[in-house]
């Protein structure tokens, strides 16, 4: 039997995540103890929550301070903690036997009892309890027939301070001059000896034996030109690294096969390329090899100046994000929250959808699913410009209203 309806709310969860949970509640509606509903615009009687976000963990401290039921959705193999928590992948059976333990109806008032019955009582017997005569006679031991032992002095009494005396060790007994006794005949003598005694010769072999290798082993002789011997850099990067970490110290080149060529410089903040964004797309989407970047002098320099104007490379910053994004919101956004841009990029030439989105957010503070229809784009083209302006630091956002 299933109690009355209760409202369950979900913080800091992707859309996919939050559909899974609506699916779930929907398939063990049978199972659940109270009928459950999602809703946002109403006080929740349970929070699910993502404690990784932001969302997520200002959700919780305002569950703790209204002592309100939440559980934590977390990754698997995170550790356990103080709070409730459910693991990916979510599974019907855990949410089932949470949600009820958690949220468990109160248990209905005992009936009133008509008579009490009486109550045995223990009367306290003073603090001697345990020392009172009972009356009882002490059992005999019964004679066994063994010889009684008589213990020595320093055990039973007035000895007992030199224990220490009788059960201390001897520190040289276990010496070999104890466990071999041994001595120097009469007829010995000592010579001197330029080379290496066999006891020398022992010790040596020894040695080796410990050390895994003998003395007398030699090296394979190779041919020195036949030693490989590594000096390329192979390390590999991502574009978003060498455009944010000290990867590059000067101006450098790098043209991979079949893409344009693109110079980095880190001194001015700036790219160099005769191709647009979408045709260095491929830069965006795969590591980059150290070695593939050469250094370019200062006239080199110029002339790359000179064929291809300097270019801000937030712009690349901007397009690794939006490339990469794949329609799913940061983390550090609400869903239901409002985006206005605070300046756009040019983007007209390069992605036209992208374009039209932030010219439909440079009014005021919008809704996602506001800033789609007005841009006549989908949620996954909205999703990837609000994601992308939020890398580069142009993008002003709100909560919604009861996280303000």
């Amino acid at each position: 039997m299933q109690n009355g309806e209760k409202i369950i709310d979900t913080v800091g969860c992707g859309e996919e995540e939050v559909a899974r949970l609506r699916l779930l509640f929907r398939m063990g509606a049978a199972r659940f103890k109270s009928r459950w509903k999602f809703s946002e615009s109403e006080p929740p009687d349970l929070v699910l929550l993502d404690p990784e976000t932001e969302l997520g963990r200002a959700a919780r401290e305002i569950a703790q301070q209204a002592e309100r039921p939440y559980i934590c959705i977390v990754d698997l193999g995170t550790e356990d903690g103080a709070d409730w928590a459910l693991r990916r992948p979510l599974k019907l059976d855990a949410i089932v036997r949470m949600v009820n333990l958690l949220c468990a109806p109160a248990p209905a008032p005992a009936p009133a009892v008509a008579a009490a019955e009486p109550v045995m009582k223990v009367l306290s017997q003073g603090e001697n309890f345990f020392d009172l005569d009972l009356g009882e006679e002490p059992t005999p031991v019964r004679d066994d027939g063994l010889p009684s032992i008589q213990l020595p002095e320093i055990v039973r009494g007035f000895g007992a301070h030199d224990v220490e005396g009788l059960f201390k060790r001897d520190p040289l007994a276990n010496t070999a001059e104890a466990l071999v006794p041994h001595r120097i005949g009469e007829g010995t003598g000592i010579e001197f000896t330029e080379g290496p005694t066999l006891r020398t010769h022992a010790r040596i072999d020894e040695k080796a034996e410990r050390l895994g290798k003998r003395e007398s082993e030699v090296a394979p002789d190779i041919d020195p030109s036949l030693r490989r011997v590594s000096t390329q850099d192979l390390r590999r990067f991502p574009l978003i690294e060498y455009l944010t970490q000290p990867l590059l110290g000067a101006p450098e080149r790098i043209e991979l096969p079949g893409l344009p060529w693109l110079v980095l410089d880190p001194v001015t903040q700036s790219y160099h390329s005769d191709a647009e964004l979408p045709a260095l797309e491929l830069y965006c989407l795969q590591e980059l090899p150290r070695a593939s970047f050469a250094q370019l002098t200062s006239a080199e320099l110029a002339a790359v100046r000179a064929r291809a104007p300097a270019k801000p490379w937030i712009r690349l910053r901007w397009q690794v994000r939006y490339l990469t994004s794949n329609g799913k919101l940061s983390t550090q956004l609400d869903p239901a929250g409002r985006f206005r841009l605070e300046r756009p990029i040019e983007l007209a030439r390069d992605y036209p959808a992208a374009f039209r989105v932030s010219t439909a957010m440079l009014r005021d503070l919008q809704p996602l699913h506001e800033i789609a229809k007005q841009a006549k784009a989908s949620m996954t083209e909205v999703i990837n410009v609000v994601n992308a302006y939020e890398s580069v630091s142009l993008l002003e956002s709100q909560l919604r209203e009861r996280f303000r």
